[in-house]
């Protein structure tokens, strides 16, 4: 079964939004920031000085989403590789991810884990690394690739 994958800029922070910026503890980490920066706000600067403080800071917590966009804008065209297309090999014993100017095998029982989201299928090498195949590319064979990743791997999350 063979996928080609040409991954835009939207696919991309789409991908790396339902990876990071949806999880639980990101917003939570969101919360604890706001709250951390308006008590350091208040115990240095009297309420009288800068009587909108709350507000200034509520402002750089809602801006935070367009920073992440800028930086995964950068961190995408940085890298030359995930902007071109490739394409994704499944064998019975191991997957071939082959670009222009690259090729690696991956044995099914060195995956972390496979999980499944909205729009994209992740194939973890670690817990904090994926390589990421949008659903689209993937839609007609979908259900031959789950069957073919339940059987060959360990920890396989399917909607």
């Amino acid at each position: 079964m063979t996928i080609k994958v040409k991954l835009s800029f939207e696919e991309y922070y789409k991908c790396m939004y339902e990876m990071g910026y949806r999880r639980f503890y990101f917003l939570l980490y969101g919360i604890g920031f706001f709250r951390l920066l308006s008590v350091l706000l208040h115990f240095f600067i009297p309420a009288s000085n800068f009587p909108f403080a709350d507000l200034f800071v509520f402002i750089v917590f809602i801006s935070i989403p367009t920073f992440f966009r800028r930086i995964l804008k950068k961190s995408f065209e940085s890298n030359k590789l995930l902007q071109k297309a490739y394409s994704y090999d499944f064998h019975e014993e191991y997957t071939a991810i082959s670009g222009e100017n690259f090729q690696s095998k991956i044995l099914w029982s060195d995956y972390f884990q496979i999980k499944e989201t909205k729009n994209f299928i992740l194939l973890y090498q670690s817990n904090q690394v994926a390589n990421f195949i949008p659903k689209e590319a993937i839609a007609n064979q979908l259900d031959n690739f789950k069957a073919l990743a339940k059987a060959k791997c360990s920890k396989v999350k399917f909607r």
